[in-house]
């Protein structure tokens, strides 16, 4: 009996978590903030329009002589809540000599699938085109999140 309440617990308390209300918006001060003295921060940058919304990224970076490889950063959220500046990893990522974009996407709950994806392309394709404009190497991108 017990072994058998174990799992429907658990399943029942990953259920609540999935139907939480979605965080607010995180505020990127405490990241901008611990970021390497020097780095270039660009924000809210818009790659693309969907309608009347506006999907944004970011760029940060450290100044170079050479471009640099690019960490696309797309946010957890199971595809349906959270924010581009959830990004704490970029922190070290930064400080070891990578520029890292973090974009914003259509949410799951917005737009049927595949839209995210097309906004995850729309926003490699916007970086590969202004890759001179952000000290980029455009054979030299990835991705993380």
């Amino acid at each position: 009996m017990k072994l058998t309440l174990i799992p429907i617990l658990l399943a029942a308390l990953g259920g609540a978590a999935a139907c939480a209300a979605e965080p607010k918006k995180d505020d990127p001060q405490p990241i901008l903030d611990r970021l390497p003295q020097g780095a270039i921060i660009e924000r809210d940058i818009v790659y693309a329009t969907n309608g009347d919304r506006q999907m944004l990224l970011d760029v940060y970076r450290l100044p170079s002589d050479k471009p640099l490889p690019l960490v696309i950063w797309i946010y957890g959220g199971a595809w349906d809540w959270g924010s581009k500046d959830r990004a704490n990893p970029i922190i070290g990522l930064v400080a070891r000599g990578y520029a890292v974009s973090a974009i914003s996407y259509t949410k799951s709950r917005e737009e049927i699938f595949p839209a995210v994806i097309n906004d995850c392309r729309a926003a490699v394709s916007f970086l590969r085109f202004n890759a001179a404009r952000y000290n980029l190497d455009p054979n030299r991108f990835g991705a993380a999140g």
